[in-house]
């Protein structure tokens, strides 16, 4: 049985993979590599704020995605959202007491 890669066609390949690798350095050296890390990540900032809570469909606790946020009549801060244990309810969680002035 003849082998349909040898020593001459493998180097070659890495070679001209080394030298696709060069170029793309050149051309944009912060997207790849050790450079990366001192860039900025994208995407993260467009990520929810994610709270635990007790869900009543899924009957325990539950992390969900903040969709809003509510000042309740005594001042307290209440936090809202859909569950993401599976059954899509909204729950919500206190996240700020009310300081009392005394």
């Amino acid at each position: 049985m003849k082998r349909i890669y040898n020593s001459d066609v493998i180097a070659k390949g890495v070679q001209t993979v080394h030298k696709i690798q060069q170029k793309v350095l050149q051309a944009a050296p912060e997207k790849f590599g050790p450079m990366t890390a001192l860039q900025p990540q994208t995407g993260q900032e467009n990520q929810p704020e994610l709270l635990t809570a007790h869900c009543l469909g899924c009957g325990s606790k539950k992390e969900f995605g903040v969709e809003g946020e509510e000042k309740m009549k005594n001042g307290a801060i209440r936090k809202y959202g859909k569950c993401t244990g599976g059954c899509g309810r909204q729950i919500s969680t206190f996240v700020k007491r009310v300081q009392d002035a005394s």
